[in-house]
């Protein structure tokens, strides 16, 4: 029996159309394939890549070959990613940049985090935000409050009651004085009339006496709270003035000068308004009436002989403050 010449060159030429039937179909995908890898732009790795350690290196490696694998979340975003070591902790900071050139920032503690981190950070869509606004500065510390304003002067009128000796004698005093504060310290001035009350006792008739007395002040505040306690020294000029008898008739009387030495203690507080209350306790001394020298005023032998002068006094006056400011 004899074969079909026709089909034997058929089953001959079988395998050949097989084959080019699959290399066209090769070709065929081939283009798509290689289209799609083209079109996939992985993510690209910026900064100082060289300078880092080799586990940062391959870190940053991964995720660039993750980005290349299409069909994942963060596949194919384009752009940067950069790595910036943060001192001497091991950690690092990873920054993106996406291909419109937007950037989000992750801290990160290991090498092993870049991959996961990186991966997160591209599968989210970085959204323009205007910068943040630069931290407020704090608001300056409130300024304590201003304390009253130290006072230019300090004026004092003062009344009260006074004795004297050596012949014991009580006297009404009224003080008036200007005080100039230099911080603790104080300069000062002051004038005092003393009118007589009473005594001493003796053979005196319509016995009458004053004395006027005019002093420098230097002092000093003790305490300020809470009431202001001040100490004086107060060198001072008096004038006595005796006389005793009857108008219509010659009768003795005259004038006596002395320096005396004094100091006083003061407490100060307030009062009402601009006003301050103040208790004066002062005594004084004339240093020539310790040996005998101060005498009795000169009547110039007109009987009876005036009382000795007041050697010491001591008094005690109460009144008021004004502060000039």
């Amino acid at each position: 029996m004899r074969r079909n010449p026709t089909a034997r060159r058929a089953r001959r030429s079988g395998p050949r159309v097989v084959a080019l039937l699959a290399t066209c179909g090769a070709f065929a995908v081939t283009p798509s394939v290689y289209g799609r890898a083209a079109s996939c732009d992985p993510v690209r790795i910026a900064g100082r890549f060289s300078s880092l350690d080799k586990r940062w290196r391959d870190a940053l490696q991964a995720l660039a070959h993750a980005t290349a694998q299409e069909g994942l979340p963060w596949s194919c975003p384009g752009g940067t990613v950069a790595l910036a070591l943060e001192g001497l902790g091991g950690g690092a900071l990873v920054t993106v940049t996406d291909a419109r050139g937007r950037t989000v920032s992750r801290r990160i503690a290991r090498p092993d985090e870049v991959v996961p981190t990186g991966e997160a950070l591209l599968s989210s869509p970085i959204e323009d935000s205007a910068p943040p606004p630069p931290p407020a500065e704090p608001p300056p510390a409130p300024l304590p409050p201003a304390g009253p304003a130290e006072p230019r002067a300090q004026i004092q009128a003062l009344i009260g009651p006074r004795a004297s000796g050596p012949g014991a004698m009580a006297w009404g005093s009224g003080l008036f004085r200007v005080q100039l504060p230099l911080g603790p310290w104080s300069l000062g001035f002051w004038a005092r009339y003393d009118l007589h009350l009473a005594g001493p006792s003796g053979p005196w008739v319509y016995f009458r006496t004053s004395a006027i007395s005019a002093a420098l002040s230097a002092g000093r505040r003790i305490l300020a709270e809470p009431f202001e306690l001040r100490a004086t020294f107060d060198p001072s000029i008096a004038v006595v003035i005796m006389e005793a008898g009857s108008e219509d008739v010659t009768h003795p009387q005259g004038a006596k000068p002395a320096l005396r030495l004094g100091s006083s203690l003061s407490g100060v507080f307030p009062l009402t308004g601009i006003f301050r209350g103040v208790v004066t306790l002062d005594g004084e001394f004339a240093p020539a009436g310790v040996n005998g020298g101060l005498r009795n005023i000169d009547t110039r032998d007109q009987p009876p002989q005036l009382p000795a002068v007041p050697i010491y006094t001591a008094g005690l006056l109460l009144g008021v403050e004004v502060p000039i400011r």
